[in-house]
């Protein structure tokens, strides 16, 4: 059986909108979509909060999802555990949280989502927040914020939390200075859906010397398909492989698409299954790519 292992990708039954803008998009969303019968596959499931909603909401969600899962019986499993990676199971659900502004009392709100199977977070997302600065600010694309502080006091004792729970830190969506600030103090570091700034210069990539920093603390990263990152080629996406394995990254690399948002994609690429068959291509790494990086991470770091 074909396993593979997507990092950020979102799904319809967590929010609603989701159902919209993946069907303009034309990206596979649906849990249905993945329950294959000759595939194993792992999703890690973003929680994504909008900007009208509270705390409770990322609670709601997780409960509710909890809640729907049981309808797929043991074709889907929400793993939280390292023994829970090993189920037997057509399709995988790791929980994490992508941007922490509504997390506001960490000592008690992240052992909460802890206890409901979250297992990394995002900090940053499109605006800064009270835990560091986001490469995606609106004010910092128009250079209006020139200043990179990185880290704010608050996110130096959110990520300490972390570090005391065993939760990953997941630098995509942060500025230069707060992924670096992060890459030294947390103990576990993913970047989920990203791609590289050495190819395609956007803020929200990466340079390689950063991924070659990860990879010396055990950390992996994702690559995402989305053509305002990797390029508008048919063989960006496969490009962007190629080099981070020509780099020496190979056993850091994996599949993170971040489809189920609004991401415009090649026309080849409609599915975490396209992409994986992108990297069979690489046939010397192409399991690690797809599947046994990912894995190695999670069976590290999970709780026992």
């Amino acid at each position: 059986m074909n396993k593979i292992i997507d990092l950020h990708n979102h799904l319809d039954t967590l929010q609603d909108f989701v159902l919209l803008r993946s069907k303009v998009q034309n990206h596979a969303y649906k849990i249905e979509d993945h329950l294959l019968d000759n595939h194993q596959t792992i999703i890690s499931v973003p929680i994504h909060v909008l900007a009208w909603q509270r705390y409770n909401d990322i609670v709601y969600m997780l409960k509710d999802f909890r809640k729907k899962a049981k309808s797929y019986g043991d074709d889907l499993k929400i793993i939280e555990t390292k023994s829970d990676l090993d189920a037997n199971f057509k399709l995988g659900i790791i929980f994490h949280v992508e941007s922490a502004r509504l997390i506001k009392n960490p000592k008690s709100q992240l052992p909460q989502l802890f206890d409901l199977g979250v297992r990394g977070i995002i900090p940053l997302h499109f605006v800064d927040n009270h835990l560091g600065q986001s490469c995606d600010d609106p004010l910092r694309r128009i250079g209006l914020k020139k200043t990179d502080r990185g880290l704010t006091d608050q996110g130096y004792l959110f990520i300490e939390q972390m570090n005391q729970l065993g939760m990953w830190v997941d630098v995509s969506h942060t500025s230069d200075q707060t992924g670096n600030d992060i890459l030294t103090h947390a103990n576990e570091v993913m970047a989920s859906h990203i791609a590289i700034r050495d190819i395609t210069k956007r803020m929200r990539n990466k340079n390689l010397s950063f991924f070659k920093k990860l990879a010396e603390k055990q950390g992996i990263f994702g690559l995402q398909p989305w053509q305002h990152l990797v390029g508008n080629e048919k063989d960006s996406y496969y490009n962007h492989l190629k080099i981070v394995i020509e780099h020496g990254l190979e056993n850091s690399v994996c599949l993170g698409t971040d489809f189920g948002a609004p991401i415009k994609t090649h026309k080849t690429i409609k599915s975490i299954y396209n992409c994986a068959k992108i990297a069979e291509n690489l046939s010397s790494v192409s399991e690690r790519i797809k599947f046994q990086n990912a894995y190695n991470f999670f069976k590290r770091v999970l709780p026992n």
